[in-house]
């Protein structure tokens, strides 16, 4: 009867400890209240959602660009409805594919280029056919952007960001993958076949904003 006791006595303590496990997990899930703390909870290496690498002397970066936030920030910069501008991103995956030096002192679209022409077909290939040195990748599928272009930044920046989005909605794509990876095929800079994983749940886990 005592041995009973004590081991109800153990499992009563093990459940009571996984329960405050529970609770301390949930009540540290934190909810962006503004596209600004969004955006660097996705910088945060911890949320899954960026993965750097660095070959030679540049610098990538891919980060993927849930659709929550993207209709978070274009909402709360128009005074739209987030739920209706949500509706327009749900239907695909976006990520953001940074590239700079990686001491920071020269513009990337400088490294290696071989005169003016070379300069220009450098800006068209990222500009309009970059979506074809991307693809991602699931446990049986291989998927090619919709879309893919470069950000402008008027010369303010030495890095450029490359845009790529691919069609469908995150659960849909990656139905069946614990893991998928997004390969870039470097036509420019030398860093050859670069290859950036991710873990589904990270993405499907990407918090709602506090609208």
């Amino acid at each position: 009867m005592r041995n009973g006791s004590i081991h109800r006595g153990k499992l009563l303590g093990e459940l009571s400890i996984m329960l405050s496990l529970f609770i301390i997990s949930a009540c540290s899930e934190h909810i962006p209240d503004d596209p600004v703390e969004y955006q660097a909870l996705l910088d945060d290496p911890e949320s899954g959602m960026s993965k750097e690498k660095v070959v030679e002397d540049v610098r990538l970066q891919m980060q993927y660009m849930p659709p929550q936030f993207l209709a978070f920030k274009e909402a709360e910069s128009r005074d739209e409805d987030y739920d209706k501008v949500l509706e327009h991103y749900q239907h695909g995956m976006s990520f953001v594919l940074q590239v700079d030096m990686k001491e920071g002192g020269q513009d990337i679209m400088g490294k290696d280029v071989q005169g003016y022409d070379d300069y220009r077909e450098r800006v068209a290939l990222l500009n309009f056919d970059i979506k074809n040195y991307v693809r991602l990748e699931t446990t049986d599928t291989v998927i090619e952007p919709v879309l893919g272009t470069m950000e402008n930044t008027y010369g303010l920046a030495r890095g450029r960001k490359l845009i790529v989005v691919f069609p469908g909605d995150p659960e849909s794509i990656l139905r069946g993958s614990d893991r998928f990876d997004i390969i870039f095929d470097d036509p420019l800079f030398g860093t050859g076949i670069n290859r950036f994983s991710y873990r589904t749940s990270d993405i499907l886990g990407a918090p709602t904003p506090q609208t």
